[in-house]
């Protein structure tokens, strides 16, 4: 029993001095992987698509350099962490919405009838501004379904 407290023991010590060095270390990686993630965001539409929370990621990069100037790096890491998954979101919004909207374009000049796949694609949009991913994701899929449905020639205009 005391071989194994004294194990715990020394387990525990070397857990807190390794936190402590991890935190004590400028989060370097994760402040390039946050800037390549609204990098990213830019390159698919964010700023046209997400705007609100591309200004959001960009914001906490922003807190994240004022913090490592500040030389509190736990802050920094936090908050660049927090700006890459921000922009990650960003980005899978506006590929989304950049892939439903190419599809009913596709469809318009193809002269198909488009209404029903732009109503769906007006949804998505509303869900993309509110942030729901999921709900985003469902929409834009009913789309690319309806388009396939329209270009088999079901709903085809005369």
């Amino acid at each position: 029993m005391l071989i194994l407290r004294n194990l715990l023991m020394r387990f525990s010590v070397v857990g807190c001095v390794l936190l402590l060095v991890a935190c004590a270390v400028a989060p370097t990686q994760e402040m390039s992987d946050a800037r390549q993630a609204i990098q990213a965001a830019r390159m698919v539409g964010a700023s046209s698509h997400t705007p609100d929370r591309l200004e959001q990621a960009e914001s906490l990069l922003a807190g994240a350099r004022s913090d490592l100037g500040k030389q509190a790096y736990g802050d920094a890491r936090a908050k660049a962490l927090a700006a890459r998954e921000t922009a990650l979101v960003a980005r899978a919004i506006s590929e989304v919405l950049v892939t439903a909207t190419q599809v009913v374009a596709k469809g318009q000049q193809q002269g198909l009838d488009v209404h029903a796949a732009e109503e769906r694609l007006s949804k998505a949009r509303q869900a993309a501004r509110a942030g729901e991913l999921k709900k985003l994701r469902r929409i834009a899929a009913e789309v690319q379904a309806l388009m396939g449905r329209v270009s088999r020639g079901i709903r085809k205009t005369p």
